[in-house]
């Protein structure tokens, strides 16, 4: 009997810790990244690389969707605990604590198929003959932070909550001269990227990180996650989601 109690008791504490140990996590509609799948639960590779993560840990992983810029001010405030694919900048030290890298981003230009832009550097960007879409609060690497302090540039630019099928309409109707995205060749074959292509120059490429917010998951927590991410690194899991998708 007592050994029977002492089981209960455990069972009852370990599933308190797992429900105290609950991780918000960013989403938004970014295929193949975050999406929702036929069955309506969130799915892709940035999703699941992070549900490995923490339960890995032992905790458990709830999701929370929010466009890009207001998603940095809600882990700021602490109300999401972590989001994916982040640039380490010390802006975002302050109130950020990293682990990974979960991935290797390389981001480029997308374009109309039909399209012939003649770009060699980011200064030939200034060229094109309509602005360029990008997402709000983005990182796009150094040489496109130093164009974005010239007025002028600043005004060939048009800066959206996220991206999503609207701003490849845009792009179709040439209204803008392309969209600053991740390439994923694949996805071009999906319907709603038909007619469209990747400019050839990089934009940027560079590894990405989990970023875990400092106003609620404590040190002792950064570290656990952190731990569990190498586990789930050498068993090659992210590796094996990532092929999932190519």
């Amino acid at each position: 009997m007592k050994k029977i109690i002492v089981t209960v008791i455990f069972f009852l504490l370990a599933t308190n810790l797992y429900a105290q140990c609950e991780i918000r996590f960013r989403q938004i509609d970014f295929s193949p990244f975050h999406f929702k799948d036929s069955q309506g639960n969130w799915s892709g590779i940035f999703t699941e690389q992070a549900k490995a993560v923490v339960e890995e840990a032992g905790c458990q992983i709830v999701y929370r969707k929010s466009p890009w810029a207001r998603a940095l001010v809600l882990l700021e405030e602490g109300n999401v605990d972590m989001m994916g694919w982040m640039t380490i900048l010390d802006e975002r030290k302050k109130y950020l604590n990293f682990i990974g890298p979960h991935y290797h981003e390389t981001q480029k230009l997308l374009v109309r198929e039909d399209s012939d832009y003649q770009i060699q550097k980011h200064e030939d960007l200034k060229r094109l003959p309509m602005k360029i879409a990008a997402v709000r609060g983005s990182w796009y690497g150094e040489e496109m932070n130093q164009l974005f302090q010239n007025e002028s540039f600043l005004q060939r630019m048009t800066f959206m909550q996220g991206g999503g099928t609207s701003v490849f309409e845009q792009i179709r109707f040439g209204r803008v001269s392309g969209y600053i995205t991740m390439e994923v060749p694949a996805i071009l074959k999906k319907i709603e990227y038909k007619g469209l292509k990747f400019h050839p120059f990089v934009i940027v490429s560079n590894p990405v990180y989990f970023g875990l917010s400092k106003k609620t998951v404590s040190p002792a927590l950064v570290t656990k996650l952190s731990e569990a991410l190498e586990r789930v690194v050498k068993r090659g899991e992210f590796e094996k989601i990532i092929n999932k998708y190519k």
